[in-house]
């Protein structure tokens, strides 16, 4: 048996691209709400991690930052998670389970994670080298020389 409330996960910001940019931040997550479950009956499992009941209240995870690129960039900050509610469970049965690391009941409030910051790629050293190498091959100015009458 399992009964789980989990809230929403945060929108991903935008990636940014230019000579400056940097990356849209991630969104906040929601709630989990309250969950509740009971039992009165009986509950047998048989295999490894089967657990017989399980109460989850569950907040959101935050949305991760973008990422930037350009010659100067910064990702955006992970958005943060949220919290999980209430949870509550109850059991007037018999839960029986077989098995290595099954779990007879579980009840659990648990906060969700922030989300990943974004990251920032650069290209100044490539751009740089670049920008040298394309000022070093253009062509030459024709020399003139000053005369009093007339340029030649």
């Amino acid at each position: 048996m399992l009964v789980r409330s989990a809230g929403g996960v945060g929108g991903n910001g935008a990636d940014g691209v230019g000579v400056v940019s940097g990356g849209g931040n991630g969104g906040g997550a929601t709630l989990g709400g309250n969950a509740t479950g009971s039992n009165s009956g009986g509950i047998i499992t048989h295999g490894d991690f089967a657990s017989g009941m399980a109460v989850q209240s569950v907040g959101g995870g935050g949305g991760g930052g973008g990422d930037a690129f350009g010659l100067f960039g910064g990702g955006g900050t992970g958005g943060a998670g949220n919290d999980g509610a209430n949870a509550t469970g109850t059991n007037t049965g018999n839960i029986t389970t077989n098995g290595r690391g099954a779990i007879g009941m579980l009840v659990e409030s648990i906060g969700g994670g922030g989300g990943d910051g974004g990251q920032g790629g650069t290209t100044s050293s490539v751009s740089a080298s670049m920008l040298v190498t394309a000022v070093m091959a253009l062509p030459a100015a024709p020399h003139r020389q000053a005369t009093p009458a007339r340029w030649k």
